[in-house]
């Protein structure tokens, strides 16, 4: 097969793959659900005086050193975690720990960055993991003072939102199939001399 075939098949089959596994996201999609607020408990972090028209139900709070987090004790299926909180000032990031059946802790391995997707809102991709609680760490420096609204557990997604790749995704379906082809071109010339001899 020449080159150009081995492109066009590599990238055929990951189109194909990609669009499977985006149904089978779909299909496979966790229920949402939501978090009360008050079900975190804080961990250097106090409550403080809401602000004026703050949501009802929602928690306010102050960081009170560097390293903040909220726990919650629960088990789910999770794809997505939205966090709906107002912060007083930048927080220098904000992150979400979870944990799974047999843990007794959290780990740096199972930690998701936040994609804010709007001010106020943070989203974290955790693929379908089955957890039985979450720490979210609000923020790195000490002394913000945030509101959190709301937290919402797979929030359903349209199927065409999930044909869409990110950044990650779309770099992987554009260049895996470019390394592939290159290389099943090197082995089909490197086995044509052999079976020549064979004959």
């Amino acid at each position: 097969m020449s080159g150009k075939r081995w492109l066009i098949f590599f990238y055929a089959a990951g189109l194909v793959l990609w669009l499977a596994a985006a149904v089978l996201g779909f299909v496979r999609a966790g229920q949402p659900a939501a978090i009360a607020p008050g079900e975190f408990t804080l961990v250097s972090a106090v409550e403080a005086e809401p602000a004026a028209g703050a949501p009802a139900g929602s928690v306010t709070f102050t960081s009170t050193d560097a390293d903040p987090k909220l726990f919650w004790e629960g088990a789910a299926r999770v794809d997505t975690v939205t966090v709906y909180m107002s912060q007083d000032r930048p927080s220098g990031g904000v992150t979400l720990y979870y944990r799974v059946a047999g843990q007794t802790d959290y780990s740096e391995r199972q930690k998701a960055w936040a994609d804010q997707t709007a001010p106020g809102v943070w989203r974290f991709e955790l693929g379908g993991v089955e957890v039985t609680g979450l720490r979210l760490d609000p923020d790195s420096e000490g002394g913000v003072t945030g509101c959190l609204s709301a937290v919402a557990l797979n929030e359903p997604r349209p199927l065409w939102r999930r044909l869409i790749p990110d950044a990650g995704a779309l770099l992987a379906l554009a260049a895996a199939p470019l390394v592939l082809a290159a290389l099943a071109g090197e082995l089909t010339a490197l086995a044509a001399p052999l079976d020549k001899k064979r004959w």
